[in-house]
This record gives structure tokens, C-alpha cells and sequence, in this order.
């Protein structure tokens, strides 16, 4: 649900500090849903979602932990593109990016390049790279039955594997177009989110209130089509970190104005939830739980990923999470009661006045705008990859005109968020369909590395299940809307 981390060496973090980083990456602006998402079906039952979403974020994030953990062992398998990202400057929120992606080969003579003592002098079919091209996902689970043929590797720190390389590893190399289309769609909605949210929280700031919200979001798409031609952004991504403190503030304001309501108007009771919207409120629950796209990074850089600290770190994530999502939540509900059914975000209910939550509009608003342009870089990846994959005469083409293709990567958002300013809505398709995939599917999948197929098989099934009723429910076939 949040932007990028903060890149660190491989191996580098303590249990603790993966922990935090894995919290940065999970909270993010979708939780200003979590009250309304309560009003709508009760306490007990939004409860009871949270719990089996914390359930299948534990589990999937585990098998991704393990297999980030497994992978460092075995260096053959992973010396790809990911571990350039990691050694050079550019941010790890590419982590996500194939070396199809950016259309880049190995050279094995480079004194600077990590993979070069892992390749063949003579680079093509003899290499790692090319190994692993070639070579079928029943060829890869026969080396890894194998793990006494690994090749040593205490002289060199091991990068580790990107999300897509762990895919790669069990899929078939033309199925990786699938993973490079799903990410599109989703940061693309993602920041259609974002542009919704500035604007709601600029119609409640001084001076500003008076803009109209279509003027608004296509006079900030000026400038964060700018930010997105940067060549670098460490400074946004070191500036943009600043959304778990925000959303932490806002949650302690939250809990502040439901002791003191400081002549806010009662809660409405007057009627209850409505369990007909069940099937929506679990895609946002599922939703937000959604770290899994950068957790592979934070696996990366744990130190000593034995399956307990692995175990450790994603029990305590997941459960800090679940407590502060239940909190924020309840304590939203009972401070505003069914009027939450009436706004798009609970931030819409607080006073223009209250000066809590005019640092916390204010905040955010910076936080989400910074947060634009950080999301476009690996959405211009993912067209890469695409483009590479299906029209490679073009690739040079787009490459040399990037600054346009992040404009374009920009403003489709705004006009989506002119168009569609459901937000609600958006978040439940997002959570129903794209985040399954990302957050289920996959991990299921890649669980072949690290559990027995037995297992694998019999979630497998469970996931065809879950995620049929995730996307039948998002798209509204039945149940109501939130």
C-alpha cells in the first residue's frame, strides 16, 4: 500500500529493522477506508476479515521470505539484473524490473559487475543468465532438490532475487508478461488513488478549498510529470518515507478526537451495517494487507534468514499491523457511526478547522504527491518489459523517448481521477483482482521453491477459490458496493 524503501546492502537489516520497513511498506493512504469499510458490515464482522487477512499475508509473506532466503543460497539462480539495481544507485523500488526489462546484458569482464565472477568468459548459452533462460522450472526444482551442487559463496554477498525473478523461477518465461500487465494496471489505479486523495484533503486546507477538483488534479499533474523525468529520485524516495509517521499521526489524532470530540456532532447509530456489503469490504481488507511487492526486498537484507527470524519478523509485521488496523478502525466507527457511509475517507468528516487534521491534510497531501512520480518508475519498467517482449523492434524507440512515456504514465491517472471519483470503488477493484494475483497467486505459486507439492497443490486449489470470489466481488457481481 506504500511506495518505495529506503535501499540497503543485501543481508544488512536486523529482525527489527525489517520489521519497520515492512510496516513502511504496508501502511499506506488506503487505511482512511478502514472506518468506512467497519460502518458498513460491523465490528465483529470487519474483525473477523481482518483476521483472515492477516491469516493470508502471514502465510504468503512467509513463503516469499523463504524462498528471498533460499534463492541467496544458490546464486546460480539469481544472479540477474536485480542485484546491478542493488550494487548501483537506482532505487529498489525497481526491484520488481526483469533483466528482459530493461533489455541489458552481463558483461563478464566488468571489475564493477557482481555477476562477473558467476559467468562464462564467452557470455552466451555457457552463462548463469543464459542458463537460466533456457532452463525448464523442472530443471531448476531438480537443482534445488540438489543443494549440495550449489556453488560456495562466502567471498561475495549474494543480492538476492527480485518478486520477478522468484516468479520466473516456476513459470514459464512467456507468463512473466502477465506479471509486468498486472503491475501496470494496479500502480496505474494506485495513483488514481493518489491524485483523489490530494484533492480531497486540498478541499478542506485554507486558500485552496475554492479550486475546483478537476482544475486541481490536472494542475498537480504539471509538476509530478516533471518529478517522474527525474534521471534519480533518492531524494523523493528518502522524502516520501515520511508517510508511516503521517498516517501513524493521523491514527493517534483519530483516537484523540474519539476521548475529546471537542464539540464534533454525536455518533450516528440510527441503523446498522449491512452485511449485503460483505463481499466488497473483504477486497479492502485483503487490500490492506498488501506489501508483498517490496517485502521481497526487505527479505533481501535480512540478516541470518533462518525460517525462525523469518518466521519472527513476518508474525510481528503482520500482527502490528492487524492491531492497528482494528484500532484505527473502531475507533473511527465509533466516533462517526454510519455517517462514515457517507464520505469517501474518514478524513472528510473532520472539521476544515481542526488544526490536528489540517497538519495531517497537509501532510499527506506532500506525502501522496511525492508518492506520484516514486510509483511511475516501475510502471515504465513494466512497459518495457511488455514492449520488449511483444514488440522488441520499438524498444529503442520508447527507451529514447521515456520522458513522454512517464508523462503519459502521469496524466492517464489524472484523467481517471476525474473521470472515476469513486475512490472506494477503485480500492475495491484494486484489492478484489490485481492485489489477489500479487498477494495470492503468485506467492502460491513460487511456494513450489520452498513447500512439499502436496501443500502447494492444496493452496493452490484454496487460492483458485478465495480468488474467484475476490474478483467476482470487485467487480460487483454481487453483494453491494461499500
Amino acid at each position: 500500500m506504500a511506495g518505495g524503501l529506503p535501499s540497503g546492502t543485501p543481508g544488512s537489516r536486523s529482525a527489527f529493522e525489517s520489521i519497520m520497513l515492512l510496516l513502511a511498506a504496508g501502511i499506506g493512504s488506503g487505511v482512511m477506508v478502514l472506518p468506512r469499510a467497519m460502518a458498513a458490515v460491523g465490528v465483529p464482522l470487519m474483525t473477523l476479515m481482518f483476521v483472515f487477512g492477516w491469516l493470508i499475508s502471514s502465510l504468503t509473506t512467509w513463503i516469499l521470505f523463504r524462498a528471498v532466503a533460499d534463492s541467496r543460497s544458490q546464486p546460480e539462480s539469481i544472479m540477474t539484473i536485480s542485484s546491478r539495481l542493488l550494487s548501483g544507485s537506482t532505487p529498489n523500488m525497481l526491484g520488481l524490473i526483469s533483466p528482459q526489462a530493461l533489455g541489458s546484458e552481463l558483461d563478464p569482464h566488468d571489475p564493477h559487475d557482481p555477476h562477473a565472477p558467476f559467468l562464462s568468459p564467452g557470455g552466451g548459452a555457457h552463462s548463469v543468465l543464459e542458463r537460466k533462460r533456457s532452463t525448464s522450472v523442472y530443471d531448476y526444482k531438480d537443482r534445488k532438490r540438489t543443494k549440495e551442487t550449489a556453488r560456495p559463496t562466502l567471498s561475495l554477498p549474494l543480492p538476492g532475487p527480485s518478486y520477478g525473478d522468484l516468479l520466473a523461477m516456476v513459470w514459464i518465461p512467456k507468463m512473466m508478461v502477465f506479471l509486468d500487465l498486472v503491475l501496470l494496471v494496479h500502480q496505474q489505479l494506485a495513483l488514481t488513488v493518489y491524485f483523489l486523495f490530494i484533492s480531497q484533503f486540498v478541499a478542506k486546507l485554507p486558500y485552496l478549498s475554492d479550486c475546483p477538483r478537476d482544475l486541481f488534479i490536472l494542475l498537480i499533474s504539471v509538476p509530478a510529470t516533471k518529478l517522474a523525468q527525474l534521471e534519480s529520485i533518492g531524494g523523493l524516495a528518502r522524502f516520501a518515507s515520511i508517510s508511516p509517521a503521517v498516517l501513524l499521526f493521523m491514527m493517534c489524532g483519530i483516537f484523540w478526537r474519539w476521548l475529546f470530540p471537542d464539540n464534533m456532532a454525536p455518533a450516528d447509530f440510527s441503523h446498522g451495517p449491512d452485511p449485503a456489503t460483505a463481499p466488497a469490504v473483504m477486497c479492502i481488507a485483503v487490500f490492506s494487507f498488501m506489501w508483498h511487492t517490496n517485502c521481497v526486498t526487505v527479505a533481501r537484507e535480512l540478516q541470518d534468514p533462518s525460517p525462525t527470524r523469518c518466521c519472527l519478523v513476518v508474525f510481528v509485521s503482520t500482527t502490528v499491523l492487524l492491531a492497528a488496523y482494528t484500532s484505527l478502525a473502531f475507533f473511527g466507527y465509533e466516533t462517526f457511526g454510519q455517517r462514515l457511509r457517507t464520505v469517501p475517507t474518514i478524513m472528510m468528516l473532520y472539521s476544515a478547522n481542526d488544526p490536528i487534521f489540517m497538519v495531517v491534510r497537509f501532510l499527506l497531501s506532500i506525502s501522496l504527491f511525492v508518492a506520484i512520480p516514486l510509483n511511475v518508475y516501475p510502471v515504465r519498467e513494466s512497459v518495457l518489459s511488455l514492449i520488449r517482449h511483444n514488440f522488441p523492434k520499438y524498444l529503442d524507440r520508447v527507451v529514447n523517448h521515456q520522458d513522454f512515456l512517464s508523462s503519459i504514465l502521469v496524466v492517464l491517472p489524472a484523467i481517471l481521477a476525474i473521470n472515476f471519483p469513486d475512490v472506494t470503488q477503485i480500492i475495491t477493484v484494486i484489492g478484489g483482482s490485481l492485489v489477489s494475483f500479487l498477494m495470492i497467486v503468485f506467492p502460491v505459486f513460487i511456494g513450489e521453491l520452498v513447500l512439499p507439492m502436496w501443500v502447494v497443490w492444496i493452496l493452490q486449489a484454496l487460492a483458485v477459490v478465495l480468488v474467484t470470489f475476490l474478483i467476482t466481488a470487485s467487480l460487483g457481481l454481487y453483494g453491494k458496493p461499500v
